[in-house]
């Protein structure tokens, strides 16, 4: 039993030791859309906005003119995310969600998981992000003079996202099942 515990905690260092020792590049991820799962919707160049601060603080007690004790304000905003990518002509969110929101129709929340993925393309580190709905979609210029891709932004509000690090508790599972 021991000898096993060992061997666990040897493997488990070595991919953690890894992954402390060479941090993930951003370029390899993927974005899927919880009631839109389509391989057409999961590839973008770019998504900005996962990031969230306090609003403000509030004083706490003063004790003098220069000392004043603060503490965080416990309501959080979270900004606009922000997903780019070339225009597709095949993408059931752009031709069913986002078409249907700025046509009139009642808006519907979905939610979206984005995930940071390693060189085999497993996920790493992941963002779960809740009730995402549409506000804006915007399209590059179109300009005769420029041989450029066609881009489309999609920008989402959001009720708030959880993180996930998801090679560490894959790495603990596959080790103590015996998988690695």
């Amino acid at each position: 039993m021991f000898e096993e515990f060992n061997e666990f905690l040897d493997t488990t260092g070595d991919v953690l030791n890894h992954v402390c020792n060479h941090p993930p590049s951003g370029f390899h991820f993927s974005v899927i859309f919880t009631d839109y799962p389509s391989p057409m919707d999961m590839m973008f160049q770019e998504v900005s906005g996962l990031s969230c601060s306090t609003s403000d603080t509030m004083p706490l007690e003063e004790g003098g003119a220069a000392y004043v004790h603060e503490r965080p304000s416990l309501k959080y905003k979270y900004d606009d995310l922000k997903l780019k990518r070339g225009l597709t002509a095949l993408s059931p969110v752009s031709n069913l969600w986002i078409r249907d929101a700025v046509s009139g129709s009642p808006i519907q929340s979905t939610d979206i998981i984005i995930s940071l993925l390693n060189e085999y393309r497993v996920p790493i580190y992941s963002w779960y992000v809740v009730g995402a709905y549409p506000i804006a979609w915007n399209f590059s210029p179109l300009d005769a003079t420029e041989g450029k891709v066609m881009i489309e932004t999609i920008t989402l509000k959001y009720q708030y996202f959880s993180v996930y690090d998801t090679i560490i508790a894959d790495t603990a599972s596959d080790a103590a099942f015996g998988s690695i």
